[in-house]
């Protein structure tokens, strides 16, 4: 098994683009968390709660 890339210290992260825009879908167009947990599922197969989409503002 190779070793993770420098600055990845879990087995699991979301780098800052993906977190930038959760950010932007709640604060600028202000969608629901629901909303944009859907969103990421449905379109970018990317899991998220709105446990983690509050952490991410």
């Amino acid at each position: 098994m190779a070793p993770f890339p420098a600055g990845v210290d879990r087995s699991v992260q979301y780098g800052p683009c993906l977190k930038v825009h959760g950010v932007y879908l709640l604060q600028y167009q202000l969608l629901l968390y629901e909303r944009v947990r859907e969103y990421f599922e449905d379109q970018t197969c990317i899991p998220l709660n709105a446990g983690l989409l509050f952490n991410f503002n």
